[in-house]
């Protein structure tokens, strides 16, 4: 499978990691990336973790040609990087559901989150949400929804732009009353769009620059 040159495009892939088990990848995985997986106590996370990158692998793989196992990763100003590609890539799970983002040559971050119930929901708030944002997401009839929708703006605003969610994603207003009701919003040359993911998923997808079209894929395939 191949997609050619992405251009001004980005592609999200949705991925359900219960799929298939997730020792279906473990030849893609790097000595690294089992160490990690290795660390995890609870058998579900630890499967959840391989099959997120080994998912990761799989799609990285149809866009450079390259067998996934054989795929450099490396980490750079604390963003992971293809060695020798401009193919630029984020990924985020939740649950059984993963988001992998591709783009060409330029910064991206995406993240996804299942509709839950959260606690310490006012601390949550604190953290990542200026005065007004705060307000907004109090106001809103579904207060829980509206920080979950907040909460996965600021964190692919934030791995897109190689920052960590602390004091400086306060004062980038991605959810204030006018931005809760907008599904694409600008911050100077960052762009921040929600992606649609069906029932009870919430996912958005930061960029560096205007893109021409973001193209959503779903894929349950077994990985080959």
């Amino acid at each position: 499978m191949g997609f050619g040159d992405l251009g001004a495009n980005v592609h999200v892939w949705r991925v359900c990691l219960s799929s298939i088990p997730s020792s279906a990848f473990a030849s893609f995985l790097s000595e690294e990336e089992r160490a990690r997986a290795g660390r995890f106590r609870i058998t579900a996370d630890r499967d959840r973790f391989a099959a997120s990158h080994g998912w990761l692998r799989t799609v990285i793989s149809w866009y450079v040609g390259i067998a996934p196992s054989r795929i450099a990763i490396r980490t750079e100003h604390g963003k992971p990087r293809l060695a020798d590609s401009s193919l630029t890539f984020s990924l985020a799970h939740s649950g059984d559901f993963a988001l992998i983002a591709v783009a060409e040559g330029r910064e991206i971050g995406v993240d996804v989150e299942c509709e839950r119930e959260i606690g310490e929901a006012d601390e949550i708030a604190r953290l990542i949400c200026g005065h007004a944002e705060r307000r907004a997401v109090e106001r809103d009839a579904n207060r829980h929804v509206a920080l979950l929708r907040c909460w996965v703006r600021k964190e692919a605003f934030a791995k897109a732009v190689g920052l960590g969610l602390g004091e400086y994603l306060r004062n980038v207003p991605l959810c204030t009353r006018t931005a809760i009701l907008s599904k694409s919003l600008q911050v100077g040359e960052w762009f921040v769009h929600d992606i649609s993911l069906g029932p009870s998923l919430y996912g958005a997808v930061a960029t560096e620059g205007r893109v021409a079209r973001i193209w959503l894929f779903r894929s349950e395939l077994v990985a080959s």
